[in-house]
């Protein structure tokens, strides 16, 4: 399921940025925590996300996904993107603190990794690093 397109449409803001996370309330938290920086679009599962932008290879500067998703989960939809030579930007969010599958993630390539409840501030500067680094 594709929640709606959460942002308003300010066509200055160059860069997408795509909420993977099966509860809305975490997406509609890093829409209002975010929309000035990208417009933000939210997505229930990894399939609803990859339904979405595989066809058309027009992927988003940044992707901030679940780690445990219906599904597959957050690091796989990342590695699966990567296989496919599409390489974006990923903060995984963790609703269970795993130490063992944040380093996997990092090691992966994964830009940042957080726990739930998450510091907003610290994913707000996470997410305006990761943008300042994508071309849009």
């Amino acid at each position: 399921m594709n929640y709606a397109d959460s942002s308003p449409h300010d066509a200055t803001l160059s860069h997408v940025l795509c909420v993977v996370d099966p509860n809305p309330g975490v997406c509609n938290s890093l829409t209002v925590l975010l929309e000035d920086l990208a417009r933000i679009q939210s997505f229930d599962s990894g399939e609803s996300f990859l339904r979405e932008f595989s066809p058309t290879l027009q992927l988003p500067s940044l992707l901030i996904t679940e780690s445990c998703l219906p599904g597959i989960s957050g690091l796989t939809l990342y590695e699966k993107l990567n296989s496919q030579d599409f390489r974006v930007p990923t903060i995984i969010l963790a609703t269970h603190n795993n130490v063992q599958e944040a380093v996997v993630a990092i090691r992966a390539g994964v830009h940042d990794y957080f726990e739930k409840p998450f510091n907003a501030f610290m994913v707000r500067c996470s997410v305006e690093s990761a943008l300042q680094n994508t071309t849009s």
